[in-house]
């Protein structure tokens, strides 16, 4: 149903692109003022960079002479996790290890304790969940096609809400969907059903077969029945051939459907279906009614509000339960493990044009000025700094250095105080002269 076209909108809101390992302070305030802080992160970002080893490993997976099958690379796997656990509640990726596959290296070693083996699971093949008795913290989940079971540090278990508003349902997570069931079904209907109705009876017309049955017994008044209705097909031609039949008619029954109506009904459904998730109705529906900026506007609302409290839940059990576990592996016994954990971030959907990006940036800039390389961020430009000239910019300070300067008859600026002013030539190219008494 239309329900489907919605679930899906969400997850593209939320991952957009792509998500990544970021790295955070366990302490930050041990660790002097926020700029300290950065630098120590950013002198540490090879920790990053291993993680990331390490899923660029799961995501080249195409048929190799050691191993000829091809697999689905992560980024798309996660996707796919938030999606069907948005769609049914939870869903779960498997990790594996076996000796017969290659195992993920990074920076040439080994690791054998890192999973070589990533099963996206279907969230209708997961099955009932343990458990621990004294902490009711999640011990693992039976599984269909699978090991009978599977322990909490062998899989990721996406959940949508540890506990919902639903009895029985801790660690079972809630469906998006499950509060639209109502809408969703009379929208299925008007579509499988009643819109179909209308059609059939608006072309080839409705009527009931009439005869008279009279001097017939039960039996032949059913085969006459039956060989009418099997003989006869909605706006085509129909022959019916039986003997004895007599005082054979058809009488069209007049139907006023009320088709305006039954799609003012649909379009109410689809907006409860779209209002129930806090998703702005213009972005999937009815794109007429907004314009470009109050477009951008609901949608900078809604990833603030509702995009941004799952992106939460959803970062947090993806770092516990994927990067944390490599981080421990890949620094066993380091004391990085003591100073920083690990986060993700969801890289954010294009909502600026490029023009409205450098007009920001400009207007931040009088405020505090940032490094090139961060305006390269904003901007999306990955070659922002190989294209900039130096020498532009330097001399671009020093003529502020120098301020306003009156211009002479031959285009050379008046002596400055220092006595030294600057010659246009003809071709545009310019010279320091210093003044002579």
């Amino acid at each position: 149903s239309f329900q489907g076209t919605v679930i899906d909108a969400y997850g593209d809101f939320i991952m957009p692109k792509t998500l990544k390992p970021v790295l955070r302070l366990r302490n930050p305030k041990k660790h002097g003022d926020s700029q300290a802080q950065q630098k120590l992160i950013e002198d540490n970002q090879n920790i990053i960079d291993d993680l990331i080893q390490v899923d660029d490993w799961y995501s080249d997976m195409g048929p190799k002479e050691i191993d000829p099958y091809m697999d689905m690379p992560l980024q798309l796997k996660f996707k796919a996790l938030i999606i069907q656990h948005l769609t049914f509640g939870r869903d779960a990726i498997v990790y594996e290890h076996w000796d017969h596959l290659p195992h993920v290296t990074v920076n040439g070693k080994e690791y054998k304790d890192i999973p070589n083996a990533l099963k996206l699971v279907h969230p209708i093949d997961m099955g009932m969940i343990e458990l621990d008795e004294y902490t009711w913290k999640l011990g693992g989940m039976y599984i269909y096609n699978q090991p009978a079971f599977i322990p909490s540090q062998d899989m990721l278990y996406l959940v949508n809400r540890y506990a919902s508003p639903l009895i029985g349902s801790f660690y079972y997570g809630f469906a998006v969907g499950q509060r639209s069931i109502d809408p969703v079904r009379v929208y299925r209907r008007i579509l499988a059903q009643n819109y179909q109705q209308f059609i059939r009876s608006s072309h080839s017309g409705m009527g009931a077969f009439i005869f008279d049955s009279t001097g017939y017994n039960e039996e032949v008044r059913k085969k006459i029945r039956t060989t009418i209705i099997n003989s006869y097909k909605a706006g085509e031609v129909a022959v019916i051939d039986y003997a004895n039949i007599k005082d054979f008619d058809f009488k069209e029954m007049k139907i006023n459907a009320n088709i305006e109506g039954l799609v003012k009904v649909q379009e109410a459904m689809v907006k409860i279906m779209i209002g129930i998730t806090g998703m702005p109705q213009s972005l999937i529906y009815g794109e007429g009614d907004a314009n470009r900026s109050t477009m951008v506007g609901r949608i900078v609302s809604f990833i603030n509000n509702q995009v941004a409290g799952l992106r939460t839940s959803i970062g947090q059990q993806i770092a516990s339960q994927h990067y944390m576990p490599n981080f421990r592996i890949l620094y066993k016994d380091k004391q990085e493990l003591e100073m920083f954990y690990i986060d993700v971030e969801f890289e954010e959907a294009e909502l600026e044009t490029r023009a409205e990006k450098v007009e920001r940036l400009l207007a931040e800039i009088e405020l505090f000025p940032y490094k090139p390389e961060h305006i390269g961020e904003e901007l999306g430009d990955k070659d922002y700094m190989a294209n900039i000239d130096e020498d532009a910019i330097k001399q671009k300070k020093e003529m502020q250095e120098q301020g306003p300067q009156d211009k002479g008859p031959f285009g050379q600026s008046k002596p400055s105080a220092k006595g030294v002013f600057t010659v246009k030539g003809p071709g545009g190219e310019t010279a320091k002269v210093t003044q002579r008494n």
